[in-house]
């Protein structure tokens, strides 16, 4: 999850259970309230604060005929895919000839290039002040250029 504040700056949000916190690994972005724990900068936040303006999750997705009857062909890009070296990782059913991972689960290594549309799906839980009720969604289609880039800004080692 990632939340915006006011100011325009991007952070990407965990929970302890407890408490909500927005983290960052860039310094520059870290006030004096922040705290450093091992490499990340952290300071605890209310989600519904008046200092957030949006907060949302990114999905990544890309149109892919994977050559197999039946298989769908819209999937969600997964966190071990390298877009700039071309590599997209998918993950579904048990299908012949992908990495087995468990009961249900397997993956293939695809090429990038080969991907038919590329979509950044966002999710919004609260914006402006207003919290939804169901999460907001919006699909926006990229071309290869923009996914790229859109998957490296929201990438978690980058906020």
């Amino acid at each position: 999850m990632f939340v915006r504040l006011k100011n325009g700056l991007l952070y990407g949000v965990f929970s302890n259970g407890i408490s909500d916190y927005i983290f960052t690994h860039d310094a520059d972005k870290a006030g004096p309230d922040f705290q450093q724990v091992r490499d990340k900068y952290r300071k605890e936040i209310v989600l519904g604060g008046e200092d957030i303006e949006e907060c949302f999750e990114v999905v990544f997705k890309v149109k892919f005929d994977v050559g197999i009857p039946g298989a769908k062909d819209v999937w969600v890009v997964e966190r071990d895919s390298d877009i700039p070296n071309n590599k997209l990782v998918l993950w579904g059913g048990n299908f012949d000839g992908w990495d087995f991972h468990e009961n249900g689960v397997s993956s293939k290594e695809v090429d990038f290039r080969d991907a038919e549309a590329q979509f950044m799906e966002k999710l919004v839980f609260s914006q402006g002040g207003k919290e939804y009720a169901r999460p907001k969604r919006v699909v926006t289609e990229l071309t290869k250029e923009e996914f790229g880039k859109a998957v490296e800004l929201y990438d978690e080692r980058n906020v």
